[in-house]
Formats: C-alpha cells, sequence, structure tokens
C-alpha cells in the first residue's frame, strides 16, 4: 500500500489505486482500540483480518505474540507513522532493482500494487498464493519470487 488514509479530494479510483482505505477517523479509531485495555483483542483481530482462513492458527498466535511485546502505545505509533505515510513520491527516486512482491489475495488491491510498481524504475511486480503473510502461508512460491529475481539480476561472470 502506497497510502493508507484516504484524502477528502481523490476519487475513489485514486483511493484504491493508492491504497487507501480508511478515513483519519476510521485509522485513529483503530489506534484508540489498540492502546485500550481491550488492545490485546484489537491487535488480534487486526493481525487475523490480513490473512486467510486457511492459515495455521499456531502461526497466527505466533505472529500476534510477537506483535503483542511491542508496547500498545509504541505499536499505536507505529502503526500512525505507517498509516499516515504518502509514498507516491518517493516511488519514482528508488535507484536500485526492486522486487514489489504481493499476496494474489491481498486486502491491497492488486491495481495498486501494480500502479506502485510501475512508479519504480527497473521494477519487477510479483504475485504469489497467499494473503498477507505469503511468506509463512506459501513459503515455496515466496522463496521462488526472490530466487528468481536475485539470480535474474546476478552479474555474469
Amino acid at each position: 500500500m502506497v497510502c493508507y488514509l484516504k484524502h477528502p479530494n481523490w476519487s475513489e479510483d485514486e483511493c484504491h489505486n493508492y491504497g487507501a482505505n480508511a478515513t483519519e477517523g476510521e485509522a485513529q479509531s483503530l489506534l484508540t482500540k489498540l492502546t485500550s485495555p481491550q488492545g490485546e483483542e484489537a491487535t488480534r483481530d487486526f493481525v487475523q483480518s490480513r490473512d486467510s482462513e486457511s492459515f495455521p492458527n499456531n502461526r497466527m498466535e505466533e505472529i500476534v505474540a510477537e506483535t503483542l511485546k511491542i508496547p500498545r502505545r509504541a505499536a499505536a505509533q507505529s502503526a500512525w507513522s505507517v498509516m499516515s505515510g504518502d509514498y507516491r513520491d518517493i516511488l519514482p527516486t528508488i535507484k536500485v532493482p526492486t522486487l514489489w512482491i504481493g499476496g494474489l489475495q491481498s486486502h491491497i488491491p492488486l491495481e495498486c500494487m501494480s500502479w506502485a510498481a510501475s512508479e519504480i524504475p527497473d521494477a519487477e511486480l510479483t504475485l504469489v498464493p497467499g494473503r498477507h503473510h505469503m511468506f509463512m502461508e506459501q513459503p515455496e512460491p515466496f522463496n521462488l519470487a526472490l530466487s528468481d529475481f536475485f539470480l535474474s539480476r546476478r552479474p555474469l561472470a
């Protein structure tokens, strides 16, 4: 996602293409929940919403447990930093070969991933099965995509 927050002057198509799917009020509400007495439950719900129902429960519990090691206030501040960022102007300045890898069933729209990859010079978009944690859900296709990318960029001796 390039921008999490919807800007009031953007069309629905622009919001969709940039991955903007929440208003500032919706984002603030989520962050308030993360720091509330129900912060653990809110964290679990948020993390689980990013993955498919078939995602192994024991792996989900590992992710949640690691996420909960971060003090809730610091987690909310970190999340706000990501949510409020607008990286559209940064993408064209990336000067290294880039692999934008995403899950075929990701919560991030395909149009957003395609647009973002097209804005980065010398970028490649690869989609693999899975959602947000596709590297855990489908490690073989994910690792193959990484391997193919790095091998294709390796200078010939």
